[in-house]
């Protein structure tokens, strides 16, 4: 009888530990969990005269939710899509329709490509070349020329 109040007692405390992992933590910060992409997505397909749009693998597979949120075409993406080299069970997709996905970007100056990454606080850019918009945790930036 004792045996199953000791048991009862240590699951009540995992429980609450559980609970106050689960409730204090920022899940936005950790690699599984993404914070953001919905609304960077419907910004960027709202610009006008874009013809190519740098995301940032910086989140898993990305293109899942890209693909989702800006409601691609299946025929687009079937009749577009670029995959990466693959070693793995998984094939990761490094671009489809205007979407390119990168792992490190150079910034090209051309109206036409708008660039995203994350919103770190510490973006050093020439503000006489590019413009920037915040949206969320990004960055949009896009040539002034």
């Amino acid at each position: 009888d004792i045996f199953k109040y000791a048991i009862s007692i240590i699951y009540l405390i995992y429980f609450i530990m559980f609970e106050y992992e689960y409730f204090n933590l920022d899940w936005s910060q950790y690699y599984t969990f993404v914070n953001g992409v919905q609304e960077i997505v419907d910004y960027v397909e709202n610009i006008e005269d874009v013809e190519n749009i740098y995301f940032p693998y910086d989140i898993k597979e990305p293109y899942i939710y890209v693909l989702f949120y800006s409601k691609t075409s299946p025929y687009v993406f079937k009749d577009t899509v670029q995959k990466k080299s693959s070693n793995g069970t998984f094939e990761n997709i490094k671009a489809f329709g205007k979407y390119k996905f990168y792992d490190e970007v150079s910034f090209e100056e051309e109206r036409k490509n708008l660039y995203i990454i994350r919103n770190h606080g510490d973006l050093d850019i020439d503000e006489e070349i590019w413009e920037t918009n915040e949206v969320g945790n990004y960055i949009v930036i896009r040539s002034k020329n």
